[in-house]
């Protein structure tokens, strides 16, 4: 006898993201950006997408603007794997294991939103768009904690 179909998830779920769309996707499903904020930060997903190691995918993705130590503010993607947070800007890209991470914290002004992650001898300073701080600070919180040993 045919075996009935599986009923579909209620909240579409993009596993190991890999890919430009496929990080595109986790994108908009993870963080609820609307279709300019995925446009705005569109020519990251497919940086992001080259940076993976083998084997390696994210679970979660958004942009930012990203302060790495007191440099110039630059856009940025930033993604999360098991293995490591990702920041990719037109001027290049770094890593932070879990392991490196000390702490991640967050601010709220009239504008903006920012999360910082302190790392040894330096902070990670990314603004976000102060509607979706929440579903970031959750996703980074959640991945710090699931994966620092």
């Amino acid at each position: 006898a045919p075996r009935p179909a599986a009923p579909a998830p209620a909240e579409p779920e993009v596993k190991n993201a890999r890919t430009k769309d496929e990080i595109e996707e986790l994108a908009r499903v993870k963080t609820g950006y609307p279709d300019k904020f995925i446009k705005k930060y569109g020519s990251y997903w497919g940086a992001l997408a080259s940076k993976l190691n083998d084997g390696e995918s994210y679970e979660f993705v958004f942009g930012g603007v990203a302060n790495l130590d007191g440099d110039d503010d630059r856009i940025a993607g930033i993604g999360i794997t098991k293995e490591r947070i990702i920041v990719t800007t037109t001027q290049g890209t770094v890593s932070y294991t879990y392991d490196k991470t000390k702490s991640v914290t967050s601010t709220k002004s009239l504008i903006g939103a920012m999360i910082i992650i302190e790392i040894p001898r330096s902070k990670v300073k990314l603004s976000v768009d102060k509607s979706f701080l929440d579903n970031i600070l959750k996703a980074v919180e959640s991945a710090i904690k699931k994966y620092r040993i």
